[in-house]
């Protein structure tokens, strides 16, 4: 074996393996799972906790409670049926922390999308499926806005600052 067709071999493995991870970099991470909501409008609230089904990772209430407690980009398809038995699918990404008023927007954004396919709908037979990315990394931090207006308003080593005069 020469010495150039093994560095030849070793290049084209690197560039294999790079654009590999270059393709894996690009998929974003899911949870394993999802969370699948009805939306029959004649369920009492503790109804609906009730029949909410989860699957894979958002069985355990521990990892669910990691996925709703941090900032995360979800994806939320709101699956629509009419009286005919027809259905209509409408899926948007909504990014923010997973709370009850984050995720009902979602839903709301995409069950207005797939509404718009569909003349009569019957909710009984309608849901949502909720499914949260991994990486809350790139999700944008909050900034306590009062926290820092008060960090601006200290003396620095004892001196007033100079922002503060004029009555302020």
């Amino acid at each position: 074996m020469s010495k150039t067709s093994k560095k030849r071999r070793v290049a084209k493995k690197k560039t294999q393996m790079r654009a590999a991870h270059k393709e894996k970099a690009n998929k974003p991470l899911f949870y394993d799972g999802f969370m699948k909501v009805p939306l029959d409008s004649g369920l009492e609230p503790h109804e609906v906790k009730r029949r909410t089904e989860y699957d894979g990772d958002w069985i355990n209430p521990a990892i669910r409670e990691e996925i709703l407690g941090s900032p995360r980009k979800f994806k939320v398809t709101a699956h629509i049926t009419d009286s005919k038995g027809e259905k209509a699918v409408a899926t948007i990404d909504y990014q923010g922390y997973g709370s009850r008023n984050t995720i009902a927007d979602a839903s709301i954004v995409a069950f207005d999308a797939a509404r718009e396919k569909k003349g009569d709908i019957v909710m009984r037979r309608s849901y949502i499926v909720v499914r949260a990315r991994k990486d809350g990394s790139k999700a944008p931090k909050e900034v306590d806005i009062e926290a820092l207006q008060a960090s601006k308003r200290k003396a620095i080593m004892g001196l007033a600052n100079p922002m503060m005069w004029g009555g302020r």
